[in-house]
C-alpha cells in the first residue's frame, strides 16, 4: 500500500482525498477503495514556509518595529513557532467565521 492509502487506513477509511503539505509543496491524492487515482493527483508549489513568510510580511506591514532584514533567521523562527502553535486548518470555515462575528446588542 502507498502512504496516502495508509493514511486513510489509519483513520478507518478506504476512500477519500489525502492532503499533504511540507515546507514548499502542498498536494492532494484521491484514493478509492485503497487505490490511488493517479489522474486526480495535484501538486502546488506552496507550503508552510510560504505561510511563515506571509505572516512575517504582514507583521512587518503592521508593526514598524519589526525588522525582517535584521536577524532574519531568528524572526523567521519566531513566526514559524507562532504558526505552529496558533494557526489552524478549518474544515468548515464559514461556520467558524459566523461563531466569531462581532455582535452588537442594545
Amino acid at each position: 500500500a502507498t502512504p496516502p492509502a495508509l493514511a486513510l487506513y489509519a483513520s478507518g477509511r478506504y476512500s477519500g482525498i489525502v492532503v499533504g503539505s511540507g515546507g514548499n509543496l502542498t498536494y492532494t491524492v484521491p484514493v478509492y477503495e485503497g487505490h490511488i487515482i493517479h489522474h486526480g493527483k495535484n501538486n502546488w508549489n506552496f507550503g508552510g514556509r510560504d505561510l511563515t513568510n506571509l505572516m512575517s510580511k504582514l507583521v512587518q506591514e503592521e508593526t514598524p518595529i519589526y525588522r525582517p532584514n535584521s536577524e532574519h533567521y531568528k524572526e523567521f523562527a519566531i513566526m514559524k513557532e507562532i504558526k505552529h502553535n496558533h494557526a489552524r486548518i478549518l474544515m468548515f470555515y464559514e461556520e467558524k467565521e459566523k461563531e466569531h462575528e462581532p455582535s452588537f446588542h442594545k
